[in-house]
């Protein structure tokens, strides 16, 4: 018997489960509640059983008997959860399809890999959740901005203990990357472009603006730089993409001192320009 949330208005007790299963119903119960009269009392005790059971039944217990005691000890309240959680529904098949442009994009492919709900294990709802979420985000990353679940779908038989999973998602068409535009900035357009890792119609990834963004950063000459993809802008799926920079100052000047026992006490400077002129050509004197 374990017991949790002793600051709070009622004192949990769950016994009968163990890990996620019982971190699971301490999470859903909610024991942060003033109980004022035995009518209050009686209706927290059916609000919780209600609890209890959508904690179970989220990890794929559908059959548990639950046994709830709610009493007042010693000036508080204290809930005693007594449960047999019987037998677990399992993933009985598991259908995943890819259609549209993405149907032979390898990044799904991958990820097929990588979803948690798997044949054969038990059912986890949460895992259904996080499976749809990582289809979303990456239709989003590879610029399926169009997508959409065709079929998706948690089908449960209870009392045979197993659920079958199927999943469609219909990734519409790849938009594709534009022409970068800056900021003004006392650098010519050759040169900016020469940052630019993808060229104009290249598909649309997030990494790949991601990888525009770390370049400008890295390059010197600016201290601060956001790379915009603008969807609402796009034409033909063409999304154009704005660069806003701010230029770093333009001169840098280092000082050190050291000695040297040959020579004695020495004074370093430093001095960069970081542009000199249009084309990105920089200084430095030492």
């Amino acid at each position: 018997l374990a017991s949790t949330r002793t600051d709070a208005s009622v004192r949990v007790s769950v016994s009968g489960v163990e890990g996620e299963v019982r971190d699971n119903v301490l999470a859903f119960i909610d024991a942060d509640v003033d109980l004022d009269s035995e009518l209050a009392a009686r209706f927290y005790r059916d609000r919780t059983r209600r609890q209890v059971q959508e904690a179970l039944e989220a990890l794929g217990y559908y059959q548990a008997d639950i046994a709830l005691e709610l009493e007042p000890v010693q000036g508080e309240w204290a809930l005693t959860a007594d449960i047999e959680p019987g037998p677990r529904v399992t993933v009985r098949s598991l259908e995943l399809r890819i259609t549209g442009d993405a149907v032979d994009d390898e990044a799904f492919e991958a990820l097929r890999e990588r979803l948690p709900l798997e044949s054969g294990q038990g059912l986890d709802h949460g895992d259904y959740q996080s499976s749809k979420r990582a289809l979303r985000n990456l239709a989003i990353e590879r610029g399926y901005f169009d997508y959409q679940f065709s079929q998706a779908e948690l089908a449960i038989d209870v009392d045979e203990g197993w659920a079958d999973v199927t999943l469609e998602l219909d990734s519409g068409d790849r938009y594709t990357l534009g022409e970068v535009g800056f900021s003004k900035v006392p650098l010519s357009s050759s040169f900016l472009q020469r940052l630019v890792p993808f060229a104009s119609g290249e598909p649309y990834s997030a990494g790949r603006v991601a990888e525009l963004n770390r370049r400008l950063l890295e390059s010197g000459y600016f201290d601060d730089a956001v790379v915009d993809t603008r969807r609402e802008a796009a034409e033909g799926k063409r999304i154009p993409v704005q660069a806003n920079v701010g230029m770093r100052d333009r001169n840098t000047v280092s000082t050190g001192l050291g000695y040297s026992t040959d020579e004695g006490p020495r004074v370093r400077l430093g001095f960069t320009r970081h542009y000199v002129n249009r084309r990105g050509h920089s200084l430095t004197s030492e």
